[in-house]
């Protein structure tokens, strides 16, 4: 199956903003998941990482295994 890097923006002005970023990544994931496809949505995960620069490594190990 193939996978697709789903990205935008996650910070806000506020937690209202962030959880609308999050609420539009998941209904894109579902889109992509619909359509037969594997959704990877690093919003639901790189929040619970430690710091930062872990964050934004296990971004690109996620991006590096997508196909799109």
């Amino acid at each position: 199956m193939k996978k697709v890097y789903i990205c935008g923006p996650y910070s806000a002005k506020d937690d209202a903003g962030i959880l609308r970023h999050i609420d539009l990544a998941l209904s894109c994931a579902r889109w992509i998941g619909d359509a037969g496809l594997h959704p990877i949505v690093p919003h639901v995960a790189l929040p619970q990482c430690p710091t930062w620069e872990d964050a934004m490594a296990a971004c690109r190990v996620m991006f590096e295994s997508c196909d799109w």
